[in-house]
């Protein structure tokens, strides 16, 4: 995606990792390495990144650079 989809600007800021609080740290998916271990619980996780519109303010696109896991499910 090179243009912000609400404004048409092509002025993004891209790959931008998600973070919460100082102690929280990043915002991120849990899985596990493989799929039993995920379905009780995770053991690693996979760090959200969000494009930005430098002009607008909006988030053009959250997304995670690794899809192929085993993911926790659970809350």
């Amino acid at each position: 995606m090179n243009k912000c989809i609400y404004c048409g600007s092509e002025n993004l800021e891209k790959e931008l990792p998600m973070r919460g609080s100082k102690s929280a740290g990043h915002l991120h998916f849990n899985y596990a390495n493989d799929a039993k271990l995920a379905a009780m619980f995770a053991v690693e996780n996979e760090i959200i990144f969000a494009d930005l519109c430098n002009d607008c303010g909006s988030i053009t696109r959250f997304y995670i650079k690794d899809t192929k896991r085993f993911w926790n499910k659970s809350v």
